[in-house]
């Protein structure tokens, strides 16, 4: 929250954690106190949508991989060219920006759809930073990296 992409954000996108992923349920409950609009994904076939919600104990449910994501007839669709802040997750990152995920491009096709302006922020453990990560020209670049170390940009 110390970034200055936060301080502008008004339309903040988090991931909602899985048990060895950095947590991010304080992450959520910041952007709800702060005034700012949560957005969370959402699996909806082979694609990522983005889900505004209001209050995450409400409008929550486990999805088909286990992971948070809105219950049916919650939240409101935001289009990605909306979001100011983007939070993503990953397997492992490199130095150069570069994220392995999980397998299934979610990400790699959402993130192109952001605004240019949108910040897109990768956070992780330290020990997810590797020397390199196989990656390919249709994998997103994430410019922005935070560990417990620091901030890494690409």
């Amino acid at each position: 929250m110390a970034l200055p992409a936060w301080r502008t954000a008004r339309n903040v996108m988090t991931y909602l954690h899985m048990p060895h992923e950095v947590a991010t349920h304080s992450l959520a409950q910041a952007v709800l106190v702060s005034g700012r609009q949560l957005v969370v994904p959402k699996c909806e076939g082979k694609r990522l949508g983005a889900w505004a919600i209001e209050d995450p104990e409400r409008d929550l449910t486990p999805g088909p991989w286990g992971i948070l994501e809105p219950r049916p007839g919650s939240g409101r669709r935001v289009a990605a060219r909306d979001l100011d802040l983007i939070i993503v997750p990953g397997v492992a990152f490199d130095r150069q920006g570069n994220r392995l995920g999980y397998g299934r491009g979610y990400y790699d096709s959402f993130l192109p759809r952001a605004a240019v302006e949108a910040k897109i922020v990768g956070i992780a453990f330290r020990e997810q930073i590797v020397d390199g990560v196989p990656h390919e020209p249709r994998d997103f670049v994430i410019p922005l990296l935070v560990t417990a170390d620091g901030v890494i940009e690409s």
